[in-house]
């Protein structure tokens, strides 16, 4: 299976949630000498200096505890929103999420539905 690569959510700068998540980094800053080839669009979104870039391989779906990694990361008031969310039902996750892509300029994300049915299959 190729590399497929994404920011850590724990990266010290901006994120862009589409290219970004809860996850343990198996690169930290300059890793082109480990064989890791980055896709442009990491670097185009990366508002940060490369040699402290936190890299973690998407392609084997999201890790077992990317909730608690959330939490950590994100801190107490989206760790609240987060558990506010896996309580819901799938139709109400759906609902939330909906309105809150209407809010949004631009949506590169999964849809509502496959973002919500990923809380229910952890």
């Amino acid at each position: 299976m190729q590399m497929a690569p994404v920011v850590a959510l724990t990266n010290p700068g901006p994120q862009n949630g589409s290219y970004c998540r809860p996850c343990t980094p198996i690169c930290v800053g300059n890793c082109g000498e480990k064989g890791l080839q980055y896709e442009r669009r990491l670097w185009d979104e990366a508002d940060w200096k490369r040699d402290r870039m936190e890299v973690c391989d998407s392609s084997g779906g999201w890790e077992n505890g990317w909730e608690k990694m959330f939490d950590e990361a994100a801190g107490e008031e989206l760790a609240a929103v987060r558990k506010e969310f896996s309580g819901m039902n799938l139709s109400s996750c759906v609902h939330e999420f909906e309105k809150m892509k209407m809010r949004s300029e631009h949506w590169d994300a999964p849809t509502s539905k496959d973002i919500c049915e990923k809380g229910y299959k952890s």
